[in-house]
């Protein structure tokens, strides 16, 4: 959950604190190979707004270049809240193999196969 004490709408949180995608190349990054991410927010479940839907646009292609398999999206059938959840690879080769280098690897004189 994202915290301000400004009333902003969700896709201004987003783009203010994800900097478009930052979070997210942070986050893979200390992620571990094979690792689940668990991502709740209105975009997962809530698509009849323009601003969500744009969100979820942003999110499906940054996990796709991050070569991220949607595991699945749940939805709670009490209350419709919903989770998408996401598996980082085991290994590199999706990301060598990718047309568009985007978002780019790590430095080239790291071990990307180095799980920390």
């Amino acid at each position: 959950m994202i915290w301000t004490k400004h009333n902003l709408s969700f896709f201004e949180r987003f783009e203010k604190f994800v900097g478009r995608g930052r979070l997210l190349l942070e986050l893979n990054r200390v992620l571990r190979p094979g690792g689940y991410f668990v991502w709740s927010a209105t975009p997962v479940y809530k698509k009849n707004e323009e601003e969500d839907v744009q969100i979820w646009k942003e999110m499906s292609s940054l996990t796709e270049a991050m070569c991220w398999e949607l595991i699945t999206i749940k939805k709670d059938a009490l209350n419709g809240i919903g989770v998408a959840i996401y598996q980082k690879p085991e290994s590199n080769e999706c990301y060598n193999e990718r047309k568009i280098q985007e978002p780019p690897m790590c430095n080239p004189d790291d071990d990307p196969n180095t799980a920390w």
